[in-house]
């Protein structure tokens, strides 16, 4: 009934599904071997000709590369495995890997000679929500007033707390609560 994992809410995936609103927000980023992190100080530094990436085949990585990058070669790995493209680095085979700022941040945790280039100011940030089946409404109205619910008593914050180590590269949205009127005192919402 519905996809709780969290996925990347873009215009073409809702064609097929309905999203919630999101609960957070997250980028890309990309690995290089340290050695050669000097050369990628931007994204854009990435896209030249002679630049090998690896990004997996069907992943949203390979989306906005495919979309975005016109010099670079692409190499689109057949894998679900979403570490791959940072291996292919590591072994020399490509320049650069591309994919989700969680996954490049944990692969360049334990990979020495790895490098996350954009971990702090990942690119290409997309709203990630829950998923639901086409008209199913009554579940879709739910999820939406427990994604507000969450974010208004800081649920979302608290809940994640325990992981802010591992959570590089995502990013919620504070809604700003100013009191329509009383006495002009600060609200209690946070």
């Amino acid at each position: 009934d519905v996809f709780v994992g969290g996925s990347f809410a873009t215009p073409l995936r809702a064609l097929a599904i309905s999203f919630s609103k999101p609960f957070m927000y997250m980028g890309y980023s990309a690995g290089a071997l340290k050695a050669d992190a000097h050369k990628y100080k931007n994204v854009a530094d990435i896209d030249k000709p002679g630049v090998k990436v690896a990004v997996a085949m069907g992943s949203g990585g390979h989306e906005y590369v495919k979309q975005n990058f016109k010099n670079a070669e692409i190499v689109a790995l057949d894998t679900g495995d979403l570490t791959a493209p940072f291996m292919e680095v590591l072994a020399g085979r490509v320049d650069v890997g591309i994919q989700d700022a969680v996954a490049t941040a944990l692969v360049a945790s334990k990979q020495p000679n790895l490098v996350d280039l954009y971990g702090s100011d990942p690119f290409n940030v997309l709203p990630i929500s829950f998923a639901v089946a086409k008209g199913n409404l009554e579940l879709l109205n739910f999820l939406n007033t427990l994604v507000d619910y969450m974010r208004i008593n800081g649920k979302w914050r608290k809940g994640a707390g325990k992981y802010k180590a591992d959570l590089g590269g995502f990013f919620e949205v504070k809604p700003n609560y100013d009191p329509l009127g009383g006495s002009g005192r600060t609200g209690q919402i946070k």
